[in-house]
């Protein structure tokens, strides 16, 4: 569990609309029933040498992972572990930070949540970005890289119900983001 000890609240001239639509501060970034991970000590000994980290295999079962978007176009994420908005400097060594070969979810919860300000309705049945609640995601990945600041990974597959009822059946992609790419 990673838990924000000082999460962000809306203005005060704004809380009663979130209030009204459920919404309370949530201090808990990400949590999880059960993770597993699959890994070699040859690998561990590769890390020791400034290697990425070489997961086998990593299974997460009845987990959830909360974003907020907090004023000033922050992220809870950025805040809690204290990340800069830009790198600065000469770009890293170009060297994998970790690979993951396959990843088994089950049962997971994903929320996003705007705080910047009061939520605008959208019609019944319809998806609201800016107040987004993933329920009951199933999912099968691989080759899950972060090299150079770019997230890279594979979707096997990937099944979830969205609160508005949206159900998604089958969902499958590659993809590469950071750094401004996506």
């Amino acid at each position: 569990v990673i838990v924000d000890t000082n999460p962000v609240r809306p203005a005060e001239d704004i809380i009663d609309s979130f209030l009204e639509q459920g919404w309370e501060p949530y201090d808990t970034l990400v949590k999880a029933e059960s993770i597993v991970a699959t890994f070699s000590l040859k690998g561990l000994m590769k890390v020791r040498k400034g290697e990425a980290l070489q997961i086998n295999k990593l299974s997460v079962r009845n987990g959830r992972f909360h974003l907020v978007l907090e004023p000033n176009r922050k992220m809870n994420l950025r805040r809690i572990f204290r990340m800069k908005s830009k790198p600065q400097g000469k770009p890293k060594d170009p060297k994998d930070l970790f690979w993951v070969k396959k990843v088994t979810v089950k049962n997971f919860e994903y929320s996003m949540t705007q705080v910047k300000k009061p939520l605008k309705a959208v019609p019944e049945g319809c998806v609201n970005w800016f107040d987004l609640h993933v329920m009951n995601a199933s999912a099968e990945g691989s080759n899950i890289r972060m090299k150079n600041g770019i997230l890279t990974a594979t979707l096997e597959y990937c099944n979830f119900i969205e609160k508005s009822g949206y159900v998604c059946d089958l969902v499958s992609a590659s993809t590469a983001v950071g750094n401004g790419q996506a």
